[in-house]
């Protein structure tokens, strides 16, 4: 059935409607509406999107003026909408909310989190449009979490539909994890976890603690660089039989999503060959597991990423782009202040000169503030304290950077994404370059080539691409 569209504006408030780019917003339903048609008259094979949502462009007005006009529709078009964090998802729940009880619309929209999950799972089916987190929207894909429990909607008359995917801002297409001996990607951490809430005597955690720190060094021990099963380590089939009895066994109901995705992933080690590269390095070695998460099983999808334009490679090839035209022209208003600081880490090392580089970085910052221009400082997380001892951030800044923040996720250089409150700043100082750990780079390689690839660091040789 055609979707014909009439002036969706005035679904909005009144303040949403007076910061509208009218043709940008205009250009975000017109795509949103066609996209969801096609997904509609598309009944045998699923369709998967990317449009490029530039930023300010009103991609979140027109995805709520387009969720209040499908809830009026006689043929009902079913939503799973996903967001980036609670945050987002609570703020675009309730005007859809408040405008459905406006309308006397029954089970028109709710939302899932760690908080009402338990209440709402057996209900959702009941809802025309469910709002999700990009985490939530993991664990479907990877089946932590059963998908038909999210999918379907059921009609009046008993018939069901399976919801379109909407998902603001590009999800996170890899699953991963490593395992070493040291604290970041602690071999046992996940154990230990996942025993500590479940019933295991101490001599059944003692034996599958040193059976599992074992089995794990003696295969970073070998010579290969993919592994191997695991349970080819184990002299004795009765601790075979053992350990997966006690895994078998572990209480995995409310774990962290980190342990759970080590445990997934040392179950796949135990049994399987080729699951983890073994990635040698100057302190040591470490077993990094990464596959890429394929959402397109969950059905239709339409992807609302700013970035795409820049990030092809990590979709794949898996999805069809939609341009979109840059109203802004954001690179013709771009004005760059360079400051020829070594901030390395390196340089950071020496106790003295770590004082003078943030003493030169404070300096520089306050001559443009007093230009003037008010600034926002974007820094590393492990370097808050100092930028704020050094007036770097300033005391209304520190909240933003505030770790206890239980409304969003804490702020630093290498996490932005859905920060809206830095709309209000009309300039940004990077104070190091956003590289992130190179096991990060090495694992994405992982999920997107598969184990058989050299993670080699770029030491002088050209045919190493890691550097």
């Amino acid at each position: 059935m055609s979707i014909q569209i009439a002036n969706l504006q005035t679904l909005l408030s009144n303040e949403q409607q007076e910061n509208l780019h009218k043709k940008a917003f205009s250009q975000m339903v017109d795509v949103i509406i066609d996209v969801i048609e096609e997904f509609n008259n598309s009944k045998k094979q699923t369709k998967h999107y990317v449009c490029s949502s530039l930023p300010g462009h009103g991609k979140t007005a027109a995805l709520e003026a387009v969720a209040k006009y499908l809830l009026t529709q006689k043929f009902k078009t079913a939503l799973l909408i996903v967001f980036l964090n609670n945050d987002n998802m609570r703020k675009f729940s309730k005007p859809v909310s408040d405008y459905a009880k406006m309308k006397n619309i029954q089970n028109a929209i709710t939302y899932v989190d760690t908080n009402n999950v338990d209440d709402v799972i057996n209900d959702l089916t009941n809802y025309q449009i469910v709002c999700i987190t990009q985490q939530r929207f993991r664990d479907l894909a990877n089946e932590v979490s059963d998908p038909d429990d999210y999918m379907r909607y059921k009609l009046t008359n008993g018939l069901t539909l399976k919801r379109n995917i909407i998902v603001d801002e590009m999800p996170e297409f890899i699953s991963h994890c490593g395992f070493d001996l040291g604290s970041n990607d602690n071999q046992v951490d996940w154990f230990d976890a996942l025993a500590s809430e479940s019933e295991l005597s101490k001599d059944v955690k003692r034996f599958a603690r040193k059976t599992i720190t074992t089995i794990i060094n003696q295969e970073m021990d070998e010579d290969s660089p993919v592994t191997k099963r695991l349970s080819r380590h184990l002299i004795e089939s009765s601790d075979l039989e053992r350990l997966d009895g006690i895994l078998a066994n572990l209480n995995t109901r409310n774990a962290e999503n980190e342990y759970l995705a080590k445990f997934t992933w040392f179950k796949k080690l135990l049994h399987q060959d080729d699951v983890g590269v073994i990635d040698r390095h100057d302190r040591g070695s470490t077993i990094l597991c990464a596959r890429r998460i394929d959402y397109r099983e969950l059905g239709n999808i339409l992807i609302l990423d700013g970035t795409s334009n820049i990030t092809k490679r990590l979709y794949n090839n898996e999805y069809q782009f939609i341009h979109t035209k840059n109203y802004h022209d954001y690179q013709s208003r771009l004005h760059l202040h360079l400051q020829e600081i070594n901030t390395s880490s390196h340089a950071k090392k020496d106790k003295e000169k770590r004082i003078e580089i943030f003493e030169l970085i404070s300096n520089d910052i306050e001559a443009i503030r007093s230009s003037g221009i008010d600034l926002f400082p974007l820094v590393k997380k492990d370097e808050i304290n100092i930028c704020i001892g050094n007036k770097i951030i300033t005391k209304d800044q520190i909240t933003l950077y505030d770790q206890n923040n239980a409304d969003e996720l804490p702020l630093n250089l290498l996490n932005t994404t859905g920060k809206n409150k830095l709309n209000r700043y009309h300039a940004l100082a990077l104070l190091n370059i956003p590289l992130r750990h190179p096991s990060v780079y090495k694992k994405t390689a992982i999920s997107l080539y598969g184990t058989n690839i050299d993670l080699s660091m770029n030491k002088g040789r050209s045919k190493a691409w890691f550097v």
